[in-house]
């Protein structure tokens, strides 16, 4: 949350306290929330439930002279990270060939999240393009081989950020991507 100076002459506060309350504020000493005491105009806003909040500050000069409250701000909080789910057009273990990889949020993101396979045995993962397909849906076709990849199960990560910029990183939803590229054997008698 951050806030300025009123456009008015006079003296200027060198503190701050923010109130809030999930219902609008009519006197800050019945609000639900305060912030600590700040110097500086912002104040981070965090561990409470997703919801609409309303928000009032009140300045104090140096003797500690409380201001009149500001006007009243609502916003809407939100502090949960998206859920990415992944999907694969085959059952596991997967051999050669096409893999058609499906990514989907349960929010819109900012932008279209960037998607990592590290291999069993490989010590850098592999970058893969992703193409958005329908909204929070992306859709990439990575190609498995011996050039790329090792028989075992393979480290698939995902970043993304939601609109309000809650991050996820990590493991998707959904099954572990096991890759088999061990050819069969046989003897002639």
């Amino acid at each position: 949350i951050q806030w300025r100076f009123a456009d008015v002459e006079g003296e200027r506060p060198v503190r701050y306290k923010v109130y809030w309350d999930p219902n609008p504020i009519t006197d800050v000493s019945l609000a639900l929330g305060a912030s600590d005491i700040t110097l500086e105009q912002s104040w981070a806003f965090e561990g409470q439930p997703n919801q609409d909040y309303y928000f009032r500050v009140v300045g104090f000069d140096a003797a500690n002279n409380a201001s009149p409250p500001s006007n009243e701000v609502t916003a809407f909080f939100d502090d949960t990270p998206p859920v990415i789910d992944v999907f694969y057009d085959k059952p596991m273990p997967v051999g050669s060939g096409d893999l058609l990889i499906t990514l989907q949020s349960n929010e819109p993101l900012k932008a279209t999240p960037s998607l990592t396979i590290k291999p069993e045995g490989r010590r850098l993962p592999i970058a893969v393009p992703l193409s958005e397909t329908a909204p929070q849906t992306w859709e990439a076709i990575f190609v498995v081989s011996d050039a790329s990849m090792r028989s075992g199960t393979a480290e698939v990560l995902v970043t993304a950020r939601d609109e309000d910029s809650n991050l996820f990183s990590g493991v998707p939803v959904g099954p572990d991507l096991v890759v088999d590229l061990t050819r069969p054997t046989g003897i002639l008698r």
